[in-house]
C-alpha cells in the first residue's frame, strides 16, 4: 500500500497538468483477505474484488495525498 501511495504521489510530480485532479487508489484481486481489506479501508483505497463472476467495489473512499 505504501508503494501505491508513492506511485500516486510520483504521478502528480511527473504530470503537473493533472495536479488539480483528484486521484483515487485501488486494491484489486480475486480474493482479498480481511487484513488487506481493513488496511486498504484505513488508508482510503478503493477495494475491487471478484465474486461470483462479478466485480464488486467496496468502501469507495477518497485517497488523501
Amino acid at each position: 500500500m505504501k508503494k501505491l501511495k508513492n506511485y500516486l504521489n510520483r504521478f502528480l510530480e511527473l504530470y503537473l497538468e493533472y495536479r488539480s485532479y483528484k486521484l483515487y487508489g485501488a486494491i484489486a484481486g480475486i480474493r482479498i483477505t480481511e487484513n488487506i481489506r481493513n488496511l486498504a479501508d484505513k488508508k482510503g483505497f478503493f477495494i475491487i474484488e471478484h465474486k461470483n463472476g462479478k466485480k464488486i467495489l467496496f468502501k469507495a473512499l477518497k485517497l488523501s495525498i
